[in-house]
């Protein structure tokens, strides 16, 4: 197998991995009404990101265990700070971005030669190494478990949240439900980019709401049309040298604006 054929390989079980991990994450986003609150958590990672790749010279498990440390930490931290600061929760994650976002561009500048600008916010799928492939994997399962474990409590709190406020098995569910988003949101960064990570989260989820109905169906389908759109990026990226995060992406949006027109003419 040439180094070519390795990278392929590499990020279509990468991106395939993603998808099925966030695949359960975009259903609540969408259903909670959180969806750019991704776009939020993307960010909160690149600080770490960046200290991570200035420390240890760009290399993979120095950036990661920064975007891991720094993306649980402020996503978690912004999660509690409706409790503290008596602001909205979609506030509260905004303010968290801007900062963190304004820290880690400081930080980019800063290290110059060390931190690739262009890899932490659009991602290079084909640059994915044996690390980032494993780490992704080891979250992507870890998603999968924790959001069966915490499936039920969190589905009471997004249908009916005033009465779950008193269940200590709700407000739980809600932090370990952030903490799996943050840890998501680490590993797709190395694929896609801090930028686009929130496609790749929400935008399976997003097409399989306009044609299923029950939530089972809805996980099937997403997965599904999650792994075709990620596989065909990365092919089509690869065989014609183009960005195959932004290929990905596209297919979904594409895909989910020609859905809502067909849903629409039917009604």
């Amino acid at each position: 197998m040439t180094i070519a054929d390795q990278q392929v390989v590499y990020a279509i079980i990468t991106i395939i991995a993603l998808v099925i991990g966030a695949t359960p994450i975009g259903f609540f986003l969408i259903n909670r009404k959180m969806s750019l609150v991704t776009d939020a958590m993307g960010h909160t990672i690149l600080p770490g990101a960046a200290l991570g790749a200035i420390i240890g010279h760009n290399a993979d498990w120095a950036i990661l265990l920064g975007a891991t440390i720094t993306g649980v930490v402020l996503f978690v931290l912004a999660a509690k700070m409706p409790k503290i600061a008596r602001l909205g929760e979609d506030t509260n994650f905004a303010i968290f971005y801007l900062g963190a976002l304004a820290t880690g561009l400081l930080l980019a500048d800063s290290g110059r030669g060390d931190v690739h600008l262009d890899d932490l916010l659009f991602g290079n799928i084909f640059a994915i190494s044996t690390t980032s492939l494993l780490f992704t994997l080891v979250i992507s399962v870890i998603a999968i478990i924790g959001m069966s474990i915490i499936f039920k409590p969190l589905l009471l709190d997004t249908i009916d949240s005033e009465y779950a406020i008193g269940l200590k098995s709700a407000i739980i569910a809600k932090q370990v439900f952030y903490a799996i988003l943050a840890l998501i949101g680490v590993a797709a960064f190395k694929a896609v980019g801090t930028l686009l990570a929130v496609g790749i989260i929400i935008g399976p989820s997003a097409f399989a709401i306009i044609w299923a109905k029950s939530i089972k169906l809805q996980f099937t389908v997403a997965a599904i049309f999650g792994v075709i759109c990620a596989v065909l990026g990365t092919l089509i990226g690869h065989l014609f040298a183009l960005k195959a995060s932004a290929l990905i992406i596209l297919f979904m949006v594409i895909s989910i604006i020609i859905s809502i027109f067909i849903k629409n003419s039917k009604n």
